[in-house]
Formats: C-alpha cells, structure tokens, sequence
C-alpha cells in the first residue's frame, strides 16, 4: 500500500472512540506488567525498544483514557490500576491507527474519503464500556428492536441511526455522505478527508459535529511506522 499498490475506491472508514475496552488486557496493575503485556496479548512481534517508545507515549494519565467521556482519574481497580492506560495504548494499535492510515493513503491517492469517530455508548451501557468496538452497528443497520433503547427517552439514538442510514446510503449511491439526503439530516456537512486538512464527522446522539483528526498525532504516527511488528 506505501507502494500504491490497491485498488483506488471512494471509501468511508471509521473507528468508535473507546475501541481499547474491548481490546486491553485485564488485571495489569503496574507498568511492568503492561510492558509484559505487549509481548503476549496479540499476535504482535513488538520488540522490546518498541514496548519502551509505547510507554513513554501513553504515560499514565487516567483522565485522558478510556473511556474517554469520564474526564476524571477515575481507575477501576477491578480492570486493573492501569487498564485505562492500556485501553488508549490498545485500542489505537488495534483500530484506530489503521482507521487513520487507509483515510491517509486513499486521500493520497485522489480517492473520496470520509472518516467518522462513533462516540455515542448503548443506551444501557456498563460506565466502563464508553462507545466500544461494535455499537456503532446498532446505528449503522438501524436496529430500533430495543438496542436503541425506549421511547420517548432515546429520541435522539434513533434520530442519529436515521442519519447515520442516510448517509451511509448517499454514499453508496453517490460516493459523498452528503449526496441525496434532501433536508431530512440533521448531520452537518461531512467534509472531505484530506491531508492538509483531516477531518472527522464525531457521531454523537447528543451533539454531531466536526472535528480535526489530529488528535494523538505523535503517537499514531510511530504506531504507524510499526506495521511489521504489529502484522507478524
């Protein structure tokens, strides 16, 4: 793919903002644990002066980790004292990295993209859980038997899996999210992916808006530079 070897297609990619809770390893109380972690939890060949780099880009900060609606150090000690920490460090190599990449290489290649962080949890979602790998599919296909939660209540799940089905249809149709939707979406204007100016739609049941994917830069950017490790 750094070649340009693919096939060149429109796409819309997207990741859900706590991918890592589904993907972190459980009871690691200390760094060295964490580090040892990095060796046995996938099917990853992460070298040792990988394992460091990764420690010194996801320092220990609870407040700014999964899930990352809770904006206090809050621990759940019965994840682990440093789950939080490994569900940032996780969910970026296991999902959210690639997510960033292929928008960067199809942008490169003159391709239609657009990109989306899901950031709305289940309705009836544990505190720990956050918008997890997977929720975004209830939305995606429209299931309102009960996973968007009760009416009158969850008014706006449903409004945002409405538009989310709009979308998603215009651009099969029409390789813009934008296209064919008349004035029946609430969404904002889904902009472009571009490398001068990366952007993400944020599907939020509460408020959608647009933001710019350049969060976590540095440390997705070495992620990024250690596919073979992670592809081994």
């Amino acid at each position: 793919m750094a070649e340009g070897k693919f096939i060149k297609i429109p796409i819309l990619d997207g990741a859900n903002s706590d991918e890592g809770v589904n993907f972190s390893p459980m009871g690691v109380d200390n760094e060295t644990a964490l580090f040892n972690s990095m060796f046995s939890q996938r099917s990853y060949a992460i070298v040792p002066n990988t394992a460091r780099k990764l420690l010194a880009l996801y320092p220990d900060d609870p407040a700014n980790q999964p899930p990352y609606y809770i904006k206090t150090p809050t621990i759940f000690p019965n994840k682990g004292l440093q789950w939080r920490r490994a569900a940032a460090m996780y969910g970026d190599m296991v999902m959210i990295s690639g997510r960033r990449k292929f928008c960067e290489l199809y942008a490169a290649a003159g391709q239609e993209v657009y990109s989306y962080r899901f950031d709305t949890p289940l309705w009836n979602a544990a505190v720990t859980d956050g918008a997890k790998h997977f929720v975004n599919v209830v939305f995606s296909f429209q299931n309102i038997s009960g996973a968007l939660g009760p009416l009158p209540q969850y008014h706006s799940y449903r409004e945002l899996s409405n538009n989310i089905g709009k979308a998603y249809i215009s651009f099969a149709n029409d390789h813009d999210p934008n296209d064919s939707r008349g004035n029946t979406s609430t969404l904002p204007y889904w902009p472009r992916y571009s490398l001068v100016q990366p952007q993400n739609m944020v599907l939020n049941s509460n408020q959608t808006y647009v933001e710019e994917d350049t969060w976590r830069k540095e440390q997705i950017d070495f992620i990024n530079t250690i596919s073979r490790e992670l592809l081994a």
